[in-house]
């Protein structure tokens, strides 16, 4: 026999006399079976674990959840991630809630379009966008600073900067109405030794659940900026002005209060302004 460990003599009949005994062969077909039917055993439990997972509680919770949300994106294509946007120009939840920004063929349009909507002394919802030529003069920052002064003299409100975002290709800032009761801050005396606590009346406050968003990103053509606008304010109040303050001294701060502390301000209004204290 051929087998190493087999001692057997196989007697020769011919060419075709087999090299292993009849033994050895039976052992062979055995051996074979019984690894087939060991993989055979492997493939059914690795198939009964999977089948096990696919039915798990918390598998058929994860497939609910998917499915509700592939039902969602088919009903309500508007309120679901625009492939087309670019970076950046992803909307908050009021954004997305609006059904989309309406496009202006300028920014003169726009602002138009802002003015209008806030005539009539009705709740404002006002979601706009448009493209503008790319100024290097021009950063994306102050382009926003620029549009909120702008929307500041046109509805007579002033939006209070809440943060601002660096976005890939752009800039966006998120803003309030500075009257909205919602977002007042609490006082806090000051600690400094000898501070001067004054008697002052705070300006009035109204439930107008403002929100103002204003984003400056660049667009899909060179040379062009894209720049989104939008609005929420739910009450038609009076806009609050400091009438003890010269007018060049309010357009001072107008122009500084955003993006500049009160510190900071307080030197530029007096240097032109004596009287005026802080």
């Amino acid at each position: 026999c051929s087998q190493s460990k087999c001692k057997r003599l196989i007697p020769y009949i011919g060419p075709k006399t087999l090299k292993t005994c009849n033994t050895c062969r039976e052992s062979n077909r055995k051996a074979q079976a019984a690894t087939r039917k060991r993989k055979a055993d492997q493939k059914d439990a690795k198939d009964a674990r999977k089948r096990a997972r696919e039915h798990s509680p918390e598998t058929e919770r994860v497939k609910r959840v998917e499915d509700a949300s592939n039902v969602d994106k088919d009903a309500s294509p508007a309120h679901g991630p625009n492939l087309d946007t670019p970076p950046g120009m992803e909307s908050d939840e009021e954004e997305a809630a609006s059904g989309g920004p309406v496009n202006f063929a300028s920014l003169e349009l726009l602002f138009q379009a802002i003015r209008g909507a806030f005539t009539g002394g009705k709740p404002v919802e006002f979601h706009g966008t448009c493209r503008i030529p790319e100024d290097p003069m021009v950063s994306d920052k102050e382009r926003v600073k620029m549009t909120a002064h702008e929307i500041w003299k046109i509805t007579g409100y002033r939006f209070k900067v809440k943060d601002n975002k660096m976005q890939v290709t752009g800039h966006k800032t998120r803003l309030w109405c500075c009257q909205d009761q919602a977002r007042k801050l609490k006082s806090r005396p000051s600690q400094r030794e000898g501070a001067k606590h004054r008697d002052t009346l705070g300006m009035d406050r109204y439930d107008c659940k403002s929100a103002l968003r204003i984003a400056c990103l660049s667009g899909d053509i060179a040379g062009e900026k894209k720049l989104r606008v939008y609005i929420k304010h739910d009450a038609d109040h009076l806009p609050y002005y400091d009438v003890s303050l010269p007018p060049g001294a309010a357009a001072i701060i107008r122009e500084n209060l955003e993006w500049h502390t009160p510190v900071e301000i307080a030197p530029k209004v007096r240097a032109q302004y004596p009287s005026v204290t802080a």
